[in-house]
């Protein structure tokens, strides 16, 4: 376990190392927590409200906003950051406990893994829950020959729990679970062909059963179909998100970890241990198998299949057998666990460091925003460069008004029936104003109705974003460096 605090340790570094990681959606889930924590600011009960609900996405809310009552609310939210990769990076760890009986130094090479695209993006509940969800897993294993009422009532609380959590983490642990139940169905069931499906059915209905409940809630409470598509990626591009989903941006150094993490199971094989537990065989096949036929937009959230595919390579990594038992062998394993662990902490931290730069110019120019004002971020460039992962995604730290200035700002996730805040009345036409502007457009919606001190539109270019025509307003700030142009226009 010492060797787990090691690891765990050198990939917290780039947490502490900038002011606020970069993480694409962090600032908005921080502002809602902060609106949340904070009832009684004079602005921003004005502007959003509390709207509590059951809903399959609240991991990040809940956690932080329990943090929130002991520490301040940034503090609280590099906590739950630092929370999520730790559980993730222990997910493999006790998985190969619960498979094999014994502690092993393989599995800390998910290291590699645990700054993936979707911890990049700020699906940050998923991130949490899908690292409980194998933790889960681990002890559905562990459990197998302890009885089923007991199995049943552990899977009925982490099912409950992941729900809450987020939506799909549940569906990694259903599907791992019931995979796993059928596989071990079909092996154990001497039947013929018909009576060994109809075993192997039974086996994989009782294993599911703990997840019919929340499927169930879902159903009945929430409003997941509100603004939902269905929209599948072109073939090739599942074949490159295979790789890519592992990296918080495409690097060398990152396709280097994540091609040597993937590896050491086909090394160990050659060593003579097996690749891949029979127990998890037909899970991780399964869910290779469904990110495959999944589509790319469901349930209003995009990147719904390649979600899938970094619980897969934890089970892999903690699913391959450790043949390493001689002292040099074992010792060898452990320095590369760490090194891996290091040079992802490395990787991460030179993909992070500019944001401090550009926190810096966002808090010159918007020195002027007086408090409870209306701020709207504009971000010029073609919505395929607003969707880069770099560090221009620290653009969204706008957000991080809220917190400092208490101002209305559209941009944090305010969704009736999907998050637990909503924008009052008259201010929910804001969205228009965010809409508008982020396409580049210069016709301004009237702000007839919005009772504000004072309305303003912050552009926002960092890199090679491209120029745009500007609007034929006062400029309040001006601040540029070679980290990024901030520009401050005040439209009453």
């Amino acid at each position: 376990m010492a060797l787990f605090g090691i690891c765990v340790a050198l990939l917290l570094i780039p947490l502490v190392a900038v002011e606020y990681p970069p993480v694409l959606d962090y600032p908005n889930h921080l502002a809602r927590v902060y609106i949340l924590t904070h009832p009684e600011d004079p602005h921003l009960s004005r502007y959003w409200a509390a709207d509590w609900s059951i809903l399959p996405n609240l991991g990040f809310d809940l956690v932080a906003l329990a943090l929130a009552q002991v520490m301040p609310v940034e503090m609280a939210g590099r906590v739950f950051l630092g929370l999520s990769i730790g559980v993730m990076l222990g997910a493999p760890l006790v998985l190969h406990r619960a498979l094999y009986g014994r502690f092993s130094p393989l599995p800390l090479m998910a290291g590699a893994l645990v700054f993936n695209r979707a911890f990049q993006m700020g699906f940050l509940g998923y991130s949490l829950g899908v690292g409980l969800a194998l933790w889960a897993f681990a002890g559905w294993i562990a459990l197998r020959d302890r009885g089923t009422g007991l199995r049943l009532a552990m899977m009925q609380g982490a099912a409950l729990v992941l729900f809450v959590c987020h939506l799909y983490a549940m569906c990694v642990l259903a599907v791992a679970v019931v995979l796993s139940a059928a596989s071990s169905g079909w092996r154990t069931t001497v039947a013929g062909g018909k009576g060994r499906l109809r075993g192997v059915a039974a086996v994989a209905l009782l294993e599911a059963s703990p997840f019919l409940f929340p499927l169930a809630l879902l159903l009945a409470v929430s409003d997941t179909g509100s603004g939902s598509s269905i929209a599948y990626e072109e073939a090739y591009l599942k074949l490159v998100m295979l790789p890519l989903s592992m990296l918080p941006q495409l690097s060398v150094l990152g396709l280097l970890l994540v091609a040597m993490s993937l590896s050491l199971p086909f090394i160990a094989w050659l060593k003579g241990g097996q690749i891949m537990h029979p127990q998890v065989r037909w899970s991780a096949g399964g869910m290779l198998a469904l990110y495959l036929v999944m589509p790319y937009d469901m349930l209003s959230s995009e990147n719904a299949d390649w979600r899938l595919l970094v619980p897969l390579a934890l089970i892999v990594l903690g699913s391959a057998e450790d043949p390493f038992h001689a002292p040099r062998e074992w010792i060898g394993v452990a320095l590369l666990a760490v090194g891996v662990n290091g040079a992802a902490a490395w990787n991460v931290w030179g993909f992070w460091r500019g944001s401090d730069q550009l926190l810096a110019n966002f808090h010159a120019a918007t020195a002027p925003v007086e408090r409870g004002a209306l701020l709207v971020p504009w971000i010029p460039g073609d919505p395929g460069y607003r969707k880069s992962y770099g560090p221009p995604s620290v653009v969204h730290i706008a957000a991080l008004a809220v917190i400092e200035r208490s101002v209305l700002m559209p941009t944090v996730f305010a969704i009736d029936g999907q998050q637990p805040i909503k924008l009052r009345d008259p201010y929910g036409v804001v969205h228009d104003w965010h809409d508008l502007l982020r396409t580049g457009s210069n016709t301004l919606p009237a702000t007839d109705g919005l009772d504000l001190p004072g309305h303003y539109v912050l552009q926002i270019r960092v890199g090679g974003t491209p120029s745009q025509a500007v609007p034929a307003l006062p400029v309040e700030a001006d601040v540029s460096t070679r980290a990024g142009r901030f520009t401050l226009w005040r439209l009453d």
